[in-house]
């Protein structure tokens, strides 16, 4: 019998040869995202992020489980191939610690300890780590200095209940060194809770936006680290999660806190103006929900979200139709869902055309294929933004 990752049998066979466990996908490789077949979702067994919690844990309310559970997301770096995890917050959990988890060994790492000396509810620790907060939608990978950036920086929103709706730092994890830094200041873009911001795939420049009243786009050049506002005051409700289409130049958040229904669009082509809300039609689900996963799909131009359950939401910007899209019939995983959002921990995996998802640190990492589309193959670093589309 020939064997392969995909064939479950098989490895069970091999495990129990080795004199292994026959939880046979704790020993898989990237190689069994390539087997996975459209509409399905895969579940890796013991890829739990508590088996690499710091020890002894920091304090907190609800402790290391945190890291996920209290609105928190993540970002995918695409160079390595790693979902960066990175959250606690408010009085939940004081540990300031970065994660990643590794598709090419299915292995969670700690790749930062947590600041000798945590002080709940501070900026930044003694030995210039940042602390803590809530990180929603706005954790970002980028390519173009190949750093995980937190674009909420030294606002920390809801933080020891405090709204914060000013000038916020920019804070900026240099991969190769696992160091953080401070970014330059952002101007004032609106509250803190339930930020967003997204990567443009095709120039490497990140967008936020702040939320509640008066709250702004505002467009962040990583290689400058020079902020810009983009859009006039507005008012964002909280429950959003953004993603660009980089052809359209559009950028769109979707989601909205409390059953009311949110989706607005930004064109990324103008400096001036408001976002717009388009009439859509179709399975409108996520428009009336809070915190989920949403991601720009190249290979298909169009935008795919999911909430909860073996569904996931296209969104056409073309036509603003949105699709359901069940999963095959034989599907027989279902992925857990998180009951504070999502956010960043649904991403899509360019090297292998499929996305990433994990929602909670004592669960098990999930993968999905959408379609079989031609996989686009290791991304390239972004060019220099273009100071003809995006002026500084």
């Amino acid at each position: 019998m020939y064997c392969t990752l995909k064939n479950y049998v098989c490895k069970s066979i091999i495990a129990i040869s080795l004199g292994l466990s026959t939880t046979y996908l704790s020993i898989a490789s990237a190689d069994v995202i390539d087997s996975l077949q459209p509409g399905h979702w895969l579940e890796i067994s013991n890829t739990n992020l508590s088996s690499v919690y710091p020890s002894p844990t920091p304090g907190g309310n609800t402790g290391p489980s945190s890291i996920m559970s209290t609105w928190n997301g993540g970002a995918f770096d695409t160079k390595r191939n790693r979902l960066m995890v990175w959250g606690g917050g408010h009085m939940d959990y004081f540990g300031n610690e970065m994660y990643a988890f590794d598709i090419s060994t299915m292995t969670w790492s700690r790749i930062t300890d947590p600041s000798p000396t945590l002080v709940a509810c501070t900026l930044y620790m003694s030995d210039g780590q940042p602390g803590i907060h809530h990180t929603y939608n706005t954790l970002q990978y980028s390519g173009l200095i190949d750093s995980f950036i937190s674009v909420m920086g030294g606002g920390y929103g809801s933080n020891c209940g405090t709204i914060v709706n000013r000038d916020t730092t920019t804070d900026l994890f240099k991969i190769s060194t696992n160091t953080w830094g401070k970014g330059s200041l952002q101007p004032a873009s609106g509250g803190t809770i339930d930020r967003i911001s997204a990567v443009d795939p095709a120039t490497g420049l990140i967008y936020s936006h702040g939320t509640y009243g008066g709250s702004r786009l505002i467009e962040y050049n990583p290689l400058k680290d020079t902020w810009k506002i983009k859009s006039s005051s507005e008012y964002l409700e909280i429950g959003s999660t953004a993603a660009i289409d980089p052809i359209k130049r559009l950028m769109v958040a979707v989601g909205g806190y409390g059953g009311k229904r949110q989706i607005v669009v930004w064109d990324l082509t103008k400096d001036t103006g408001y976002g717009f809300v388009p009439t859509t039609s179709g399975d409108t689900t996520l428009e009336y929900n809070k915190n989920m996963g949403f991601q720009y799909d190249p290979t298909i131009n169009k935008f795919v979200g999911w909430l909860d359950g073996t569904d996931v939401y296209v969104l056409d910007p073309t036509t603003w139709v949105w699709t359901k899209m069940a999963a095959s019939s034989d599907n027989a995983v279902t992925p857990t869902a998180a009951p504070n959002g999502t956010f960043g921990r649904f991403r899509y995996i360019p090297s292998k055309n499929a996305y990433i998802l994990v929602n909670s640190t004592t669960g098990n990492v999930y993968f999905y294929k959408l379609n079989s589309n031609s996989v686009l193959g290791k991304p390239n670093t972004p060019g220099k933004p273009s100071e003809t589309v995006n002026p500084l």
